[in-house]
């Protein structure tokens, strides 16, 4: 049976892995993602997010502290997904567990 790419997080010994060093302020997420996706996305203030493949919302949380109006963020794994639920809970966000080809963008 062949797995979906997503899938991959939703493995507990991946996840933990992944989650623990994501942790790390040398990982290639802060070290190499981070600084090129702050210095692309600019200022958020009074903006409207979607974040397609959030992870566990690492971003989004950052971007509504730094002013973004609401987030959405989109995330296929079930175990990312309720991360980032958990990270995000209690902002003006939202995650949907979804693949992007199955998304049902809403019209603006």
């Amino acid at each position: 049976m062949s797995r979906k790419g997503y899938e991959f997080f939703d493995d507990e010994e991946v996840l933990e892995t992944y989650t623990s060093r994501r942790q790390l302020p040398t990982s290639p997420n802060e070290t190499i993602e981070a600084p090129i996706f702050r210095d692309l996305i600019g200022e958020v203030g009074g903006l409207d997010v979607l974040d397609l493949g959030c992870g566990e919302a690492a971003f989004g949380k950052e971007l509504l502290e730094k002013g973004a109006r609401s987030y959405v963020g989109l995330e296929a794994s079930e175990k990312m997904a309720s991360l980032a639920e958990e990270r995000v809970s209690g902002l003006n966000a939202q995650v949907v567990r979804s693949t992007v080809e199955d998304y049902d963008f809403a019209p603006t």
